[in-house]
């Protein structure tokens, strides 16, 4: 699953994960190409995943990226 996902699709897949209940692993989107290729075609989305594999609380409580609503209750 979205091995090939490249630019707009492999934000989606970003979006869609850290929207997701009960998904709590999250660096293995890191290790995609796809993904990877995102920090520089779509940052906010990047930072996002970043945040949510390797983040602090406190990371999470000032992130500039647009973290989704029911990721934040």
């Amino acid at each position: 699953m979205g091995k090939g996902a490249k630019g707009a699709a492999a934000a989606k897949l970003v979006q869609d994960a850290t929207s997701a209940p009960g998904v709590f692993v999250f660096g293995e989107l890191l290790e995609l190409d796809g993904v990877k290729g995102l920090e520089t075609s779509h940052a906010n989305v990047y930072e996002l995943i970043s945040l949510f594999a390797y983040g602090t609380f406190e990371d999470y409580k000032g992130a500039s990226c647009q973290v989704p609503p029911h990721a934040r209750s």
